[in-house]
């Protein structure tokens, strides 16, 4: 009987590791993960991005390659496809950065923040204005 019960693991354990991850699992995805942040509204100079911006740019790619695949287009043109959209998204997060105006995250942000604290809304620190603020420390040590 006990040579019975120990063979149990093994054989359950073959089948799990016929589906188990291997160490190439994800390659060729670099592109997609990276146009999914950047679409979720990450900004190109850091600072701004969330995990539901990035989920949501991943549906974006994902109807993007399900759209590309069932059209039928070749492997070469997808990539190429999902670089032109990475590129536009790029280039909208730098146009809008360039006018003065944050990103679409940026945007949504701010309005959850002054609708979720009922009109006392307590502003996120920039980037720039702690660079304000350690050179004020700065200049009063020395």
């Amino acid at each position: 009987m006990s040579g019975f019960t120990s063979q149990i693991p093994i054989v359950r354990g073959r089948g799990a590791r016929s589906n188990a991850s291997g160490p190439f699992d994800g390659v060729g995805w670099e592109l997609d993960a990276i146009a999914a942040v950047f679409i979720g509204g990450a900004a190109v100079s850091g600072g701004v991005g969330t995990v539901i911006g990035s989920i949501i740019g991943g549906l974006v790619m994902a109807v993007l390659n399900n759209g590309l695949q069932l059209m039928g287009a070749g492997a070469d043109m997808t990539q190429m496809i999902k670089g032109l959209v990475l590129l536009v998204a790029v280039a909208f997060d730098i146009y809008n950065k360039s006018q003065g105006r944050p990103s679409i995250t940026g945007l949504f942000m701010r309005n959850r923040r002054s609708k979720g604290s009922g009109g006392d809304a307590v502003e996120a620190p920039t980037a720039a204005s702690e660079i304000e603020k350690l050179d004020e420390t700065l200049g009063q040590r020395s």
